[in-house]
């Protein structure tokens, strides 16, 4: 595969992935729900390694509709959050259209995939989520950090012809 076509074809499911993730931010209440009931069914939190997770989730679960009703201004900040998470992945547009022109996007987006992890690492805790959590939350710069490498690389090797 060229550099260019395997650049585009990253970059589409990157795109596709990042949108995504932006609007699953709505559905919060459901997706929730459905997790606990996917990973634990109906079973209470156990001892493994992840009964931290399930128990933060259930506590998540059962705040989501308290919240809803008694401060819906906070669903406000969902709404920010998946409208930054969609506009951030316009930005890939540019990209598959002119890379070379463009790489400063894929830059951008490496050291926001460093930055997510440092974030996790840091709030995380301080927000009372298990340490399991920041793994979770980490995945996403951990994994987003292996496509865009390779697209930078070739970029690069676009750039030298």
């Amino acid at each position: 595969m060229l550099p260019g076509q395997r650049i585009r074809l990253l970059l589409i499911v990157f795109t596709v992935l990042f949108l995504l993730s932006g609007l699953t931010v709505f559905p919060v209440e459901w997706e929730v729900s459905t997790v606990i009931k996917v990973f634990w069914g109906d079973a209470a939190p156990g001892d493994g390694f992840l009964a931290p997770v399930h128990k933060k989730l259930l506590e998540i679960r059962d705040a989501l509709p308290v919240i809803k009703t008694k401060y819906p201004f906070i669903f406000y900040g969902f709404d920010w959050l998946g409208f930054a998470f969609i506009i951030m992945a316009i930005l890939f547009a540019g990209v598959i259209r002119d890379p070379v022109r463009n790489k400063w996007v894929i830059q951008f987006a490496l050291i926001s995939c460093i930055l997510v992890v440092i974030f996790a690492a840091i709030f995380a805790p301080l927000r009372g989520m298990p340490w399991q959590w920041i793994l979770i939350d980490s995945s996403f710069g951990i994994f987003g950090v292996i496509p865009l490498i390779i697209i930078l690389k070739d970029i690069k090797k676009i750039e030298n012809k």
